[in-house]
């Protein structure tokens, strides 16, 4: 498993487990974010009730 993860992340082509890595990594970060959640929050929350 070690060596064919390792040749998957090495090579070009990305694997679906690569890619969900990435998504996470991009989601991850940005919806748990207290900062960023609070002002999201508020800034869907006026087109939503409008």
């Amino acid at each position: 498993m070690t060596a064919q993860a390792r040749a998957s992340e090495h090579e070009g082509p990305m694997s679906t487990e690569e890619i969900k890595a990435h998504l996470d990594a991009m989601f991850v970060p940005s919806r748990p974010g207290t900062r960023r959640r609070g002002s999201g929050l508020h800034k869907l929350s006026r087109p939503a009730a409008a």
